[in-house]
């Protein structure tokens, strides 16, 4: 009887580290909650975050990447999108568009940016 009960002990413990496994591999990687502009500070640093707002400025860089100014409700903020992501967003054409980004919180240039992970038309 005891032998028994061993077996189904050790089974599911290994079940449970097998979900908590799969829980600390899939929670990171989960969407974030949508955050107002104004919510993202230096509290957000390497985090991931997601917003929405109007791109009032952009910056094409000479390799292909680009800077993007994001505002809502009087509020700003910078967002850096990569060569690979403003190429497949057709940068040049967001401008005075309703975005809903995606990305890490930075420091640069002792401003905070997102560098964008995902860029398109907010509903």
């Amino acid at each position: 009887m005891a032998r028994g009960f061993d077996i189904w002990l050790a089974m599911s413990l290994m079940l449970s580290a097998v979900g908590l496994l799969t829980l600390s591999y899939a929670l990171p990687r989960a969407d974030p909650p949508l955050a107002r502009i104004s919510d993202i500070d230096s509290m957000s640093l390497e985090k991931r975050v997601r917003f929405a707002g109007e791109a009032v400025r952009v910056h094409s860089f000479k390799g292909g990447s680009a800077a993007v100014t994001v505002t809502s409700n009087g509020s700003e903020l910078e967002v850096y999108v990569p060569y690979n992501l403003a190429k497949s967003s057709n940068i040049s054409s967001i401008l005075h568009r309703r975005l809903l980004v995606e990305g890490t919180v930075q420091y640069y240039g002792g401003r905070l940016e997102v560098i964008a992970e995902s860029l398109e038309d907010a509903p």
